[in-house]
């Protein structure tokens, strides 16, 4: 009987666990961006298409480090996906067109204005271990805290 009650303790806990779980805030983000309809902006602003969406999502859960701070996430009038990160050397953008599920970075130093652009293939995991280098690189030169 002890052990039949420790057995259902470590499965309560476990459970416990599991439902503590917050989801991610980039897969929220996401979540908001599907909720948009053509002519989100005014009248004007192509919808992201919710199969690309999907795809995004799959790509962050995948291929994004997970030491990294997450991007904040905002539509673009095409129908695309701007992630942004802020730090107080640094900012980073990237479009990511998702037709054509390729991104345009842009990193920039602020106190030099020594500005990185690049052209990446988001289908390639290589190319998304390059932003993560990128990005790390950025956040660990910067040896301070991320802006909100």
């Amino acid at each position: 009987m002890q052990g039949q009650q420790n057995h259902v303790k470590s499965e309560l806990t476990e459970i416990e666990e599991v439902n503590s779980l917050k989801p991610s805030e980039i897969i929220s983000q996401i979540d908001n961006l599907s909720l948009l309809k053509d002519g989100w902006f005014g009248g004007k602003g192509k919808a992201p298409r919710k199969e690309n969406l999907k795809w995004l999502e799959d790509l962050f859960d995948e291929l994004y480090n997970p030491q990294l701070p997450p991007p904040r996430l905002y539509p673009t009038l095409k129908g695309n996906v701007l992630a942004e990160w802020s730090t107080y050397n640094y900012e980073i953008s990237l479009e990511i067109i998702l037709d054509t599920k390729n991104g345009e970075y842009q990193s920039l130093d602020i106190n030099t204005n020594n500005c990185i652009n690049l052209e990446l293939d988001l289908t390639s995991p290589e190319k998304w271990e390059e932003l993560n280098q990128k990005l790390l690189k950025c956040f660990s030169l910067n040896k301070a805290e991320i802006l909100p």
